[in-house]
């Protein structure tokens, strides 16, 4: 752990990110700095297999699995709206909903969203209860 200020550690201004505003994400610079250890989180690489690199290894796939979820929630939102412009627009005389290619283009989304649905379903499911970052294994 590095606080701001420490010499030779500088930090780079935010990314400008699509998503997760509230999570900042810029560069780090380190240029010769020296740390006692404690200021080590978890294990050293030495010893026990490099606890702290594993736990921020395994805290990726969270953010992968965290990450599906809410772009599952965008597009279901913009399927949402999609249909109901369909039904409010009026073309000729009658809603766009009612014409075959609309039908086709909003039906042709339907599936990709339910498939990933079910997939993101199934995934969070396989996590073992009060696991914060372990995944088991696929079966043999």
């Amino acid at each position: 752990m590095l606080d701001r200020g420490l010499e030779g550690f500088e930090q780079s201004a935010p990314f400008r990110k699509m998503g997760q505003h509230s999570s900042p994400t810029g560069e780090l610079f380190l240029t010769d700095v020296v740390v006692g250890r404690d200021r080590l989180l978890g294990e050293t690489e030495k010893e026990s297999g490099g606890g702290g690199r594993a736990s921020a290894k395994d805290n990726f796939v969270s953010e992968r699995a965290g990450t599906a979820a809410m772009a599952l929630g965008v597009i279901e939102e913009c399927l949402a709206l999609s249909i109901a412009y369909a039904k409010d627009r009026v073309l000729w005389g009658k809603p766009i909903g009612e014409f075959q290619l609309i039908q086709l283009k909003l039906a042709t989304w339907r599936w990709p969203v339910s498939t990933w649905r079910t997939s993101s379903s199934v995934t969070s499911r396989c996590r073992p209860p009060g696991a914060a970052s372990r995944w088991p294994r696929p079966p043999p």
